[in-house]
């Protein structure tokens, strides 16, 4: 776990060079093959041929690279990209090497195992990325991978007291002082005491014993912090900058890119951490916090067995493989623009779900298209109710106001800009649009709080340097049966409807309004917009 140009993808090539040499075969991973030939040329084959050595003995062909021995027992590398399930088959490996992890597709990954089931050698297994966030078994990210790890860090020894310690961006040289009680940052200062912006020496890290400044260049050790079963047998590194001889701290303090110029902006600090410091980053408004959720309870109980509603009803459902999560909402009268639960579950089949429909008056309903696109079409066509099958694709620039409702309508199924329509969802819970139960901790099979919290806005850059923000995967059903009952709240006319009407309109019947006319708007005074 490492920053950027931190030389996690020399130190892969290394490792490659010398186990192919060994006559085991190796299958290397990148995110996504839209750059597939540049990689190949800068940074395989060109430092191939910068070597005598190894020109001598690797022979390119294609996606393959072999290396020749006298024995015959050859060696193999192979590139694959995580974009392409197709290129995870057929090709039978003894050691399996990650790059860019969090750049990776998840799913893909998974797949690579069986990769290693038939080498005799065991699981030889490289992993290295950037961070991003957290993680957790569902979304195993490099800082879960590391977590999982004897977590190895580089200590330094002090020249004045012989302690030993790694270098740390707020134990060795920021002081930053918060709120005990909201974490809110009241003010910051440099450890350094004695550095000025008119000094020619650069800032020095301080000894978080004795206060005596450290030489961040000198020789030191690579030690576990976090016991293991030796069984087990793997090691993280985690790698930052602030040990690196090509930086200069003061310009991670004062610079463009800088922690000052990051304190009050979370896409720079986020940059600050993953690129900088080598760590993930979860800061403020990039997800929804457990104590958000709590702050939108009502009074009510909710019992998923048996609990109804007469008033219409909107829904979402995501569709997964095993369960159909479902979130319902009623819309009160004197709360416009608020939405009060009233299911918050997982179902088995699309039977259970005609059963919910029926049981709570629901008058609008979104279903995922995918994975189930035809259980969904056959619930739609079936239902007593205005059902939508929804996609979600990376659909840029899309706002509220990009819909063509005609279409929709028309159509009976829409797509939308998942990062855009999450954005908005975790906008309401910001802003205490949404009434849920008093036991939100026992819904979804318990799943519900962890569902909700767990996805996070992070700021992704791809190879070419481009910025955009996206929303992770995984563990994330709960919270998307709230983004499809969202687009249901927006296609239903819920605030204008009269109470009591039919729960199954007929298609051609439904009137549906722009969607920028309804009163929405102040979804954009979130600290996201």
């Amino acid at each position: 776990m490492c920053g950027v140009q931190s030389g996690k993808t020399e130190w892969i090539s290394c490792d490659i060079f010398a186990l192919i040499s060994m006559g085991l075969s190796y299958q290397l991973v990148q995110p996504k093959d839209d750059l597939r030939v540049l990689f190949h040329k800068t940074r395989i084959r060109d430092p191939i041929k910068r070597s005598p050595y190894y020109d001598s003995h690797v022979t390119p062909d294609g996606a393959m690279y072999t290396w020749k021995n006298p024995d015959g027992h050859n060696g193999t590398l192979r590139v694959a990209f995580s974009n392409r399930e197709d290129e995870f088959i057929s090709f039978p490996a003894d050691a399996v090497g990650v790059d860019e992890v969090d750049k990776c597709d998840l799913g893909n990954l998974s797949l690579l195992p069986d990769r290693l089931m038939g080498s005799p050698y065991g699981p030889l297994y490289r992993r290295s990325s950037t961070p991003t966030t957290v993680g957790n078994d569902q979304v195993p990210n490099i800082n879960y991978y590391f977590c999982q790890s004897d977590k190895r860090e580089w200590y330094i020894e002090c020249e004045s007291c012989h302690t030993e310690q790694s270098i740390d961006w707020l134990k060795n040289i920021v002081d930053e002082r918060r709120d005990p009680s909201t974490g809110k940052l009241l003010g910051y200062s440099l450890k350094d005491e004695d550095w000025h912006e008119d000094l020619e020496r650069d800032i020095l890290p301080i000894c978080m014993r004795c206060g005596h400044p450290l030489d961040r260049l000198k020789e030191g050790k690579w030690y576990p912090t976090a016991r293991i079963p030796k069984s087990a047998a793997r090691r993280g590194y985690h790698l930052n900058k602030l040990t690196s001889p090509l930086i200069r701290i003061r310009d991670l303090w004062e610079g463009p890119e800088g922690y000052q110029a990051s304190v009050n902006n979370p896409t720079k600090m986020q940059r600050f951490f993953n690129s900088i410091l080598g760590l993930p980053f979860v800061g403020a408004g990039t997800q929804i916090t457990e104590d958000m959720l709590r702050a939108c309870q009502g009074s009510h109980y909710l019992n998923p067995e048996t609990d109804t509603h007469s008033r219409p009803c909107s829904m979402g459902v995501d569709v997964g493989p095993e369960w159909l999560d479902v979130r319902i909402s009623s819309y009160p009268v004197h709360g416009k623009d608020i939405r009060r639960a009233e299911y918050i579950g997982k179902v088995r089949d699309f039977d259970d779900l005609h059963k919910l429909v029926r049981r709570f008056n629901v008058r609008t309903a979104v279903l995922d298209a995918e994975p189930e696109t035809r259980g969904a079409l056959l619930f739609q066509k079936t239902a007593h109710c205005q059902t939508y099958i929804c996609y979600t694709r990376e659909v840029k620039g899309q706002t509220l106001a990009d819909f063509d409702l005609e279409k929709v309508k028309k159509n009976m199924k829409l797509t939308i800009d998942r990062t855009m329509f999450m954005d908005h969802v975790l906008a309401t819970y910001q802003m205490k649009k949404q009434i849920l139960p008093t036991n939100i901790q026992f819904l979804s099979e318990g799943m519900y709080v962890a569902e909700m919290t767990n996805p996070t806005r992070v700021l992704e850059v791809d190879d070419r340097g481009n910025e955009k923000y996206v929303w992770t995967s995984g563990m994330d059903h709960s919270f998307m049966a709230d983004v499809y009952d969202f687009c249901a709240m927006l296609l239903g006319n819920f605030w204008q409807a009269p109470m009591g009407v039919a729960s199954n309109p007929r298609p051609e019947t439904m009137v549906l309004r722009p969607v920028e006319s309804f009163d929405i708007m102040s979804v954009f005074d979130s600290p996201l917009y």
